[in-house]
């Protein structure tokens, strides 16, 4: 035990990480500006991505139709394309999730 005449030295280290905000420019450029791909599925014919402008195109097989969805992240294009029901997929994830617009004429 100390007593008050007994002194002693403690060394402290500290690491600070410092977290960035934004991704490095190398994280911001690894996905491509736009996507476009043939889904194949018996809901979505195909989708388009403007990873710009986060907008996520859609035209559906029974419609012909284009619908723009708002504000998507580039990871749920991803989980779509992954997805072993691209319709499913849709359905609970993105149709209700998202500001839509039906587009006019083709993309």
């Amino acid at each position: 035990m100390f007593n008050n005449k007994d002194t002693f030295k403690i060394n402290i280290t500290v690491t600070l990480q410092v977290m960035r905000e934004t991704p490095a420019p190398a994280a911001r450029t690894a996905r491509p500006l736009f996507v476009h791909r043939v889904v194949g599925s018996s809901v979505i014919e195909s989708v388009m991505y403007d990873a710009d402008k986060r907008h996520l195109y859609i035209t559906f097989v029974t419609s012909g139709d284009t619908y723009r969805y708002d504000r998507v992240e580039f990871y749920v294009l991803q989980e779509l394309l992954a997805a072993k029901s691209a319709g499913q997929y849709f359905s609970r994830y993105i149709r209700d999730a998202y500001t839509t617009h039906k587009i006019l004429g083709t993309v």
